[in-house]
């Protein structure tokens, strides 16, 4: 579904399907698009097993939200007074352990070369040591909104490639939005419950439909 067809589909739902269109006004596309957008990160970053909070911890499972990226070209800007490259990421990103929101961040012409995420403690830590001298080993540092760069980054290149996985406030109303693992009903579900309205029918294991309410 495209970003409009999941907000149409939260206002039918909330009021009452086949609503005049004079009614299905009254809810605002602005505010379903908020409680979309906490729905999304609520499910999607729910971990139900200790294995997958596992996986989690090592970004093995961050598969899951590459339907849910998108790139970016990011201009490479000088700190002057800290000494630094850094970049301003354009879009808010989703929250994921271990910052896995950002999928990947290499030169704009070669994927090849990836840069390597760092913690900020990391930077204070490693900064000193041999490793980072090696060549060609590039790190990045999310400060806020700002991916700072360390490492042997060539102080010539302009532009960064970065694939950032989106809030969902941030896809346009015109992208197609895959949500993996079949959890489409759950985020409509978490959707309608944040908004204090009914939630559509659910089946529970023994394959019965069942009616749940807030």
């Amino acid at each position: 579904m495209t970003k409009a067809q999941w907000i149409e589909l939260i206002k039918r739902n909330l009021d009452g399907g086949d609503a005049p269109a004079e009614l299905r006004g009254r809810n605002h596309e602005r505010e379903i698009e908020l409680y979309l957008t906490m729905a999304f990160d609520t499910v999607l970053n729910r971990k139900q097993t200790q294995t997958q909070e596992m996986l989690a911890d090592m970004g093995k499972d961050s598969w899951r939200y590459d339907s849910l990226t998108k790139s970016f070209v990011l201009d490479i800007l000088e700190d002057t007074t800290r000494n630094r490259y850094y970049s301003t990421l354009p879009v808010t990103v989703m929250s994921i352990i271990n910052n896995n929101g950002i999928r990947m961040i290499t030169p704009t012409q070669d994927e090849g070369v990836a840069f390597f995420p760092r913690w900020q403690t990391d930077t204070f830590l490693m900064d000193g040591l041999d490793v980072n001298q090696m060549v060609g080993l590039i790190y990045y540092t999310l400060e806020g909104k700002k991916l700072y760069y360390s490492g042997d980054i060539d102080c010539h290149w302009k532009q960064v490639l970065a694939k950032l996985v989106l809030k969902f406030n941030e896809f346009e109303l015109t992208d197609d939005i895959v949500v993996p693992d079949g959890k489409e009903l759950e985020i409509v579900q978490v959707t309608l419950g944040l908004m204090g309205a009914k939630a559509p029918m659910d089946i529970v294991d023994d394959g019965t439909a069942i009616q749940t309410t807030k």
